[in-house]
């Protein structure tokens, strides 16, 4: 059970209400940070840009969010992102390897696996040269990589903190995430 009550756009001020109402799924997690008022509008268009608008393969953005929420014991996470995986062209088998911690087997491409390797050592928070430079994307597309990891990863930290109650994927198709 959730450490706090979830915010009800119904019982919430204007700006954090007209917030909630925008989502196109109601998602636990964020009615949770509405509790942050300030901070809710600048977290959702960092999510919504994460999401939305990098020129980062989402397919590489999915799998390492997946690897995020593995190593940080984001069960919320995971379950939120596996669905957006799918549609986003990551497989059924490379979720499940995520899941399970096999990161350089051979349902990967090279490339994704060095970019899981990265998320690894980024969530570990040392990040050695040779890993860094496997990564061969160009260098907006590795920041990109890069901050979508931090993101997630300190939403995965809040998620455990306030132990957001786990539930369904959100009934969101990709194209709804490009408003």
């Amino acid at each position: 059970m959730a450490r706090l009550p979830y915010v009800n756009a119904d019982e919430a001020s204007e700006p954090v209400a007209e917030a909630l109402r925008a989502m196109p799924a109601k998602v636990g997690i964020v009615q949770l940070i509405a509790h942050a008022e300030t901070c809710l509008r600048p977290f959702l268009r960092l999510g919504q840009a994460i999401l939305t608008a990098q020129q980062l393969d989402p397919a590489l953005r999915e799998l390492a969010i997946l690897r995020t929420a593995q190593l940080s014991g984001a069960e919320y996470e995971a379950v939120q992102h596996e669905r957006i995986a799918l549609q986003v062209g990551v497989t059924a088998e490379q979720v499940e390897a995520v899941r399970a911690g096999r990161i350089d087997g051979p349902e990967f491409t090279e490339l994704q696996r060095s970019v899981l390797a990265l998320t690894t050592e980024v969530v570990a928070g040392d990040v050695d040269d040779d890993t860094f430079d496997a990564v061969s994307l160009p260098p907006r597309e590795t920041m990109e990589l890069i901050l979508a990891i931090g993101f997630y990863l300190m939403l995965g930290r809040v998620m455990n903190a306030v132990q957001v109650d786990l539930e369904p994927a959100a009934e969101v198709e990709v194209a709804q995430l490009r408003r």
